[in-house]
Parts: structure tokens; C-alpha cells; sequence
């Protein structure tokens, strides 16, 4: 018997009443449904897009929405998947992987489909990315099929605006960068950060010390201290970056996870994912070995080649231990000795091949059988401002010995400095540039750092020191600050071998 109009109508809105409980129950099923709304692309599954909704899920259904048990099959994903959500969540994982859909761009209207009434924020560290995250977001809320499966939930007309909107239930959903006040007198119920900070602020110690202070004012945005959960997720950038300050912020507050783009360092957490990985790969499609290599090149898009050491970061989320660093752990010591006497200072330059490369200048001091770094220059400025800078450094610190490489144009800067009245003195360097600091390396040990110099040039030179790797290229590329170091070692070597004499 055929079905009459009223049944036919009656029958599909129980059918988008069950659809509607299943997105609600399920952001992986609310990503898929709501895919073709913000994309023009299909679908393209792959497993750790599944992943990090659950595990998004799971600290969301409990902390935000307070269901008591979790909503997804507990040991989904292995033994004891879902029996202790913590109240935050740490991700790191390699770019190009679709986690800014689930955190930054589906999450808001799957919790509205829940509750219309939460309110969150949500950070990154561009404007360009908070924009079109927040596009993004109202578009799934204001789209035809929202409106079909979630009729409850409607965006206010007088509090909508490109970075905030409102339900009318007063659930709001907030945007902000990591750098701005926009965040100041709000609170939420949910905080999240997507790429809190980017290559570029890591690589410089006071931008990435504002990130820090990015997060630090975040926790401050929390409705209820006690169940406000915060996640984040981004690609790892530095052994100083965000995601190393929030798992120690959080301590065992914290779940943490570290999906690499190639499993090759055993670092994949939780360690029962790498079940999941394909010849060694997170994701064989999206980021295979020939995608992979174009990154490593720059051929994707129109940055710069990845040094070795910046690739394996980003992408497999490496840290790099003491153990891989060149210098590993410096020596430091609060400030110079008091005495004054007899006391040798020196100061040794590298000066920049290119513009984009840095003059380095290390100053040390020899002091009561024992050497002192203690002061820098490192920047990338041009010799109309650092020609002047490092005589009135020299003069400024009485430096006696100064040797400046003059294999490129610093020539120049002997022959200026000499006509100004400066005592120093040039030095050639030959052979592999590589091969002479790793030689070289090793007395690092008898170099004591001074703490008090609040330069900000010489606290990134030492910073750059500090994270040197020891096989491959730096983060950056460079390696000006290293190779002006290793000069000085190996002057002071040779004319005061008796300072690297071991007295244990």
C-alpha cells in the first residue's frame, strides 16, 4: 500500500531526525555530512581524520557538554581508547593533514548542534586563517542543511560580525589571533588554538615569546577553571615552541598526541597508532613520499627550500634531543667574575656572505684561567649599520683582540675599521665549513655563557647555539653564529692552550 503524503512527509522527518542524532553524536559523521558545504572537493578519507574528532570529541562531550560516559565505543582505537580523557588536548602533527577542518572550521556548528548555548574561542596566529576559519564555521551553521537537521540553532542578525557570531540561544563563538587583545574580557566554555604560532615567530626569540604570553592570556579566557578545557593543535616548530610549554604547563592534565608525517623516529603517540600508519606514512595519499620530497624542495607553493633539520620538525614533529645537538647543554654562569685583573678580552666576526645571512661577533673573556662568553652582535643588518655597530661594541666592551673573517667582504670591514682608529685583524678560513665546527665542538665545555646580558641579540645567538644540530642544517639555515664561535675556539686554542685543561 503506497504511502500518503502526510505518512511520505511524516516518514522523512523522522529519517532527518535520525540523521541529525547521528551528527550529533558523532564529529567525524558531522565533518563528512557538512564536507561538500565548505569544500569543493570529495571526502578523501583517511584514519586520522576520524581520530582527531574522536579525540576531540571525547574531551568536548565530557568537559563541555557533560555527558558522564563518552558518546563514541570505548578501545575504539585500541585498549583503553576513551577510560581517561583528560581535560586538555595536545596535538602535534605535520601540516597538510585537515586538522584546521576538525578544530578550527567543523567544530563549531557540531557543538551547536549540541548545545547552542556554549560559547568558545578560537585562537591562530594569522588574521587571513581566523577570517576564513570563521567564514567557514558560520557558513556550515547558515547553510540549507543546518537549518534542515538542527532547526533550533540560528545565528542572531544583530551579533554577527566576520570574527564573533551569536546563536539565539547566546552561544557565541569567538575569534581571535595570538597576538591581539581580542581576547581580553571574554570567557568560554571551550578554548582552542590552531596553529598558535608559525615558523617565522619561533625562529625569533622575542616573537616567540609573545606566543607564550599568547597562551598564558588564553588560560585567563577559561568560564569555569575547573572544567574549560583547552586544545591545541599545530605542527612542532622548536624545542621552545607552544606545544612544549603547554605539556609542561598542563603536566598530567594533559593527553598528548604526535601523529609525524613519516613514522621513522618512534615517535608516534599514542604508540598504538602506529598500527595504523602505511609503509611507515600517516597519510600514503594526502602526504606521500614523492609530496613529502616537493615539501622538503619548496615546489608546493612559493616558499623556500626546508632545511633537513626544519623539515624533520614540522613534519615529523621531531624534538631534537641533546643527544642529536651539536653542542648540547652550554655552560652557564649568572654574570663575570668581580676581578678585574690581568684580564684578556677578544672578540671573533663572521661576517654575513649575503643578505640574508647574519654577522656574528662572540665576545670573550679570559679571566683567572677560565673563558667567558659575554656579549654578541647578531643581525642581519647591512654594513652601513654594522660597520659602526662593531667598532663601538669593541670600544664599548675594550676588547684587545679582534679577528674578523675576510674571506667575503670582510675585507671591507677590516680595512674601514683599521681607518677609523679600530685595532683589528683579518682571518681566512679554507675547507668545509661543516667539518670545522664539528671539530671544534667538543670544547664547548670549557666556555662559560654569562646569564646576565639581556641583549636580545646575544640571548639569540645563544638560543641558535643551543638548538645547532649535529648532523644536517639549523632550523633556519644558518650557521653564522656557530662558525664565528668556532673561530674563537680555535684561536684561543692555539695561542692559550693551557685554558682546556681538564682539572677533574
Amino acid at each position: 500500500m503506497a504511502l500518503t503524503e502526510q505518512e511520505y512527509a511524516e516518514l522523512e522527518m523522522l529519517l532527518i531526525q535520525q540523521r541529525a542524532d547521528q551528527l550529533r553524536a558523532s564529529l567525524f559523521e558531522f565533518m563528512k555530512e557538512f564536507w561538500n558545504v565548505i569544500y569543493s572537493n570529495e571526502y578523501e578519507h583517511n584514519w586520522h581524520m576520524e581520530y582527531l574528532c574522536d579525540e576531540y570529541q571525547l574531551v568536548v562531550d565530557k568537559y563541555v557538554l557533560g555527558f558522564e560516559t563518552p558518546r563514541l565505543p570505548l578501545d575504539k582505537w585500541y585498549p583503553g581508547f576513551g577510560r581517561n580523557i583528560k581535560k586538555n588536548l595536545v596535538c602535534s602533527i605535520s601540516p597538510g593533514t585537515g586538522k584546521s577542518t576538525v578544530i578550527s572550521r567543523v567544530s563549531t556548528g557540531w557543538l551547536w548542534a549540541n548545545d547552542p548555548g556554549k560559547t568558545e574561542i578560537n585562537n591562530t596566529i594569522s588574521d587571513s586563517n581566523s577570517n576564513g576559519f570563521s567564514k567557514d564555521s558560520k557558513d556550515i551553521v547558515e547553510s540549507n542543511k543546518y537549518k534542515m537537521y538542527f532547526t533550533n540553532v540560528a545565528i542572531r542578525k544583530d551579533v554577527s560580525a566576520k570574527t564573533f557570531f551569536e546563536t539565539t540561544k547566546r552561544g557565541i563563538r569567538y575569534s581571535s589571533t595570538t597576538n591581539s587583545n581580542q581576547k581580553t574580557g571574554k570567557h568560554a566554555d571551550l578554548l582552542k588554538d590552531d596553529d598558535q604560532m608559525d615558523y617565522n615567530t619561533a625562529q625569533s626569540p622575542t616573537e616567540a615569546k609573545r606566543c607564550i604570553e599568547g597562551f598564558k592570556a588564553m588560560q585567563s579566557r577559561k568560564k569555569d577553571k575547573r572544567r574549560t578545557p583547552y586544545i591545541l593543535f599545530m605542527q612542532r616548530l622548536s624545542t621552545n615552541d607552544t606545544v612544549k610549554h603547554a605539556l609542561k604547563v598542563f603536566g598530567d592534565d594533559v593527553n598528548y598526541i604526535c601523529l609525524p608525517a613519516e613514522n621513522k623516529h618512534n615517535n608516534v603517540l599514542p604508540k598504538e597508532l602506529n598500527q595504523y600508519y602505511v609503509d611507515g606514512l600517516l597519510d600514503p595519499n594526502r602526504l606521500s613520499l614523492s609530496v613529502l620530497e616537493k615539501e622538503k624542495k619548496g615546489l608546493s607553493d612559493d616558499s623556500k627550500p626546508m632545511s633537513e633539520m626544519a623539515y624533520e620538525i614540522q613534519y615529523n614533529q621531531l624534538e631534537v634531543s641533546a643527544e642529536g645537538l651539536m653542542y648540547g647543554k652550554l655552560k652557564k654562569v649568572p654574570a663575570l667574575p668581580d676581578n678585574r685583573n690581568d684580564i684578556i678580552r677578544l672578540s671573533f666576526t663572521d661576517v654575513a656572505d649575503t643578505g640574508a645571512d647574519y654577522l656574528c661577533t662572540w665576545f670573550f673573556e679570559i679571566n683567572q684561567g677560565k673563558i667567558y662568553v659575554f656579549d654578541a652582535i647578531y643581525t642581519q643588518a647591512g654594513s652601513n649599520i654594522t660597520i659602526p655597530l662593531l667598532k663601538q661594541k669593541i670600544e664599548l666592551n675594550d676588547s684587545m683582540i679582534n679577528k674578523i673573517e675576510v674571506n667575503n667582504q670582510g675585507s671591507v670591514f677590516v680595512s674601514v675599521l683599521r681607518s677609523q682608529g679600530a685595532n683589528v685583524s683579518g682571518y681566512s678560513n679554507t675547507g668545509n665549513k661543516e667539518a670545522r665546527i664539528n671539530a671544534h665542538s667538543s670544547f664547548i665545555e670549557f666556555l662559560h655563557f654569562v646569564e646576565n646580558n639581556p641583549s636580545p641579540e646575544y640571548q639569540a645567538a645563544v638560543k641558535h647555539l643551543e638548538a645547532f644540530p649535529k648532523t644536517g642544517k639549523a632550523e633556519d639555515g644558518h650557521d653564522d653564529a656557530e662558525d664565528a664561535l668556532t673561530e674563537g675556539i680555535r684561536y684561543i686554542y692555539t695561542n692559550f692552550r693551557q685554558l682546556f685543561i681538564r682539572n677533574d
